[in-house]
């Protein structure tokens, strides 16, 4: 009993320690501020949506959409289909033509992806410094590039972003519509083969 008595007396709880090394620097991971733009943007595309009625997944992994927002009628009924939504955020974006548009570098990975879904694909660049996001509709504006080649991309593709086009309620009602007019195009077209 003596002997265990000397022991328990010397005994220090292991809780103790780790919670004064937990307070020192211990080369732990650090939460960058791309990581708290990265939630601004997301929360920023969520608000909007939400304040249509509709809701918003978050992928889990990111290979190549971010955010999938899906869409109601008038009656709150469900919809088919939904909008593919990739975002990105930056503390400096680079404005360029007559600062009447935002470039950005997407890769041509993602554009591989992009080009051939069949429903909307929305950039989507978040400012952080003035809290705005802008946007465009990936497939409608590769759409409108005469004689775009995939093939001739080499690592990445800069697209230019109207300032104009930004993030607002009205704007997701927007996307509602182009995923809508999509639908419309393949109604009765789709054969299911097994």
């Amino acid at each position: 009993m003596k002997g265990l008595s000397l022991i328990t007396l010397k005994y220090k709880p292991l809780g103790h320690n780790l919670r004064k090394l937990a307070k020192k620097s211990i080369n732990k991971k650090i939460r960058t501020r791309e990581h708290v733009i990265a939630d601004f943007s997301a929360n920023h595309i969520e608000y909007y949506s939400l304040k249509n009625n509709f809701s918003v997944e978050h992928f889990e992994k990111d290979y190549g959409y971010d955010v999938n927002i899906y869409t109601y009628n008038d009656d709150g009924e469900f919809e088919n289909g939904t909008i593919f939504i990739q975002l990105k955020a930056t503390d400096s974006p680079k404005f360029v033509r007559k600062n009447k548009y935002i470039s950005f570098p997407i890769d041509k990975r993602d554009l591989n992806l992009w080009l051939f879904e069949p429903y909307p694909c929305i950039f989507v660049l978040y400012d952080a410094k003035i809290e705005k996001s802008y946007w465009i509709y990936i497939q409608a504006y590769f759409e409108k590039i005469i004689d775009f080649d995939i093939n001739s991309v080499k690592k990445s593709y800069s697209v230019n972003i109207p300032i104009s086009n930004t993030i607002n309620e009205n704007v997701i009602k927007n996307f509602q519509t182009y995923k809508n007019n999509i639908l419309d195009q393949i109604e009765g077209k789709i054969e299911h083969l097994e």
